[in-house]
C-alpha cells in the first residue's frame, strides 16, 4: 500500500512538471520573473500580488511612486480585479487623469528613413536619420518598423542603441531583440521608422484634436516629472469626468478643446469623438468635474 502511495506521488509530480514548466523562471518574494536568455526580450517580467518586491526591495503597491525604476517599463501588475502597467511620467499628472503616450513631434526626422542592408537573421539595423540627435537608448523598448518598401509591414522591438550625434554622422545602429525576417535593402528601397516605448515619458491627455499620442491608461497617483508609477489599464478606477454620464455609458477621452485628462460619454454620432477610442464603461455616476468610477478597458 505504501508503495502505491509513493508511485501515485511520483505520478503527480511528473504531471506537475509537465503542466507547469518553471525552467527559465525564478520566484522570489512573490515576484515571478521570466528569465531572459541571449537575444530574448527582457521585459517578460510578470508580477502578481502586493507582496512582490522590486529591484530596490520595495513591496508592490499600485499607488506607489518611485524616483528610481523598480520594474521593466510595461511590466504588468495583476491586482485582484484591476491591472496596471509600469510607466514613467514626463510631466505633472493628477491622480485619476487619463494618460497618453509622449508627444513625438520632435521625432519627425526619425520617420521614413533609409537604412543600410540588413540580412535575414540580423539583429542590427543601421538607420540614416534626416536630422535630430538621439539620446543613448532613447528608443530602447520601442520599435523599429518598416513603413514602406522591401520588408514593409514588420515591426521589431529595439534592445539598445548608442547616442546619435547627427552632425557627426547621420548613421545610427539599432540593436534589436527580434531577428530580421525579410532582408532590408539600402538606398531607400526599405524605409524604416522609430517609435518610443509607449510607457516612457507619458503625459496627461491634452483634451485636444488631434490627440498628440495614444491614450493608454489612468494615473493611479499624483505624479511629477520622471516619476515611475503603476498606470491602471483595466478594472474599476476613479476617473475625472467632463459632462453628464449615466451608468452603463461608454466613455472616451475628451478632445476638441475638452477638459485635459478627463473622459466624456461617447455620443451615438459625435463627429468629434469618432477619433477617440472607447476606454471604459461607467460603473458609478458623479457630477461633471468630479471623479466617477469607471471600469477601464484599455486592455
Amino acid at each position: 500500500m505504501a508503495r502505491v502511495g509513493v508511485q501515485r506521488l511520483e505520478f503527480l509530480m511528473e504531471s506537475i512538471k509537465t503542466e507547469i514548466d518553471l525552467a527559465g523562471t525564478s520566484l522570489l518574494n512573490g515576484l515571478m520573473r521570466r528569465k531572459a536568455v541571449s537575444g530574448e526580450q527582457e521585459d517578460t517580467t510578470f508580477i502578481v500580488g502586493r507582496g512582490s518586491k522590486g529591484t530596490g526591495g520595495n513591496p508592490v503597491d499600485p499607488y506607489a511612486v518611485d524616483a528610481t525604476q523598480q520594474y521593466p517599463l510595461g511590466a504588468k501588475l495583476l491586482y485582484n480585479d484591476r491591472e496596471y502597467r509600469y510607466a514613467r511620467a514626463a510631466a505633472t499628472i493628477p491622480a485619476g487623469n487619463v494618460v497618453c503616450t509622449r508627444n513625438a513631434a520632435h521625432a519627425t526626422n526619425h520617420l521614413n528613413m533609409s537604412c543600410l542592408v540588413a540580412a535575414v537573421g540580423a539583429t542590427e539595423v543601421t538607420i540614416i536619420t534626416a536630422e535630430t540627435d538621439i539620446l543613448e537608448n532613447e528608443y530602447a523598448g520601442g520599435y523599429l518598423y518598416v513603413n514602406d518598401g522591401t520588408g514593409e509591414g514588420l515591426a521589431y522591438k529595439i534592445k539598445s542603441h548608442p547616442a546619435h550625434d547627427h552632425s557627426a554622422s547621420p548613421n545610427c545602429v539599432m540593436t534589436l531583440y527580434d531577428k530580421i525576417k525579410v532582408a532590408l535593402v539600402a538606398t531607400g528601397t526599405s524605409e524604416v521608422s522609430l517609435k518610443h516605448n509607449k510607457y516612457t515619458h507619458v503625459i496627461k491627455a491634452p483634451g485636444t484634436t488631434p490627440l498628440t499620442g495614444e491614450a493608454i491608461g489612468v494615473a493611479s497617483s499624483v505624479l511629477a516629472n520622471n516619476d515611475f508609477f503603476w498606470l491602471q489599464v483595466k478594472g474599476p478606477a476613479a476617473v475625472l469626468v467632463s459632462g453628464t454620464v449615466v451608468i452603463g455609458d461608454s466613455v472616451c477621452v475628451t478632445i476638441s478643446t475638452g477638459t485635459a485628462g478627463a473622459v466624456i460619454a461617447r455620443a451615438a454620432d459625435g463627429a468629434a469623438q469618432r477619433v477617440s477610442r472607447t476606454i471604459g464603461q461607467v460603473m458609478q455616476v458623479n457630477a461633471s468635474g468630479e471623479y466617477a468610477l469607471i471600469d477601464l478597458l484599455f486592455e
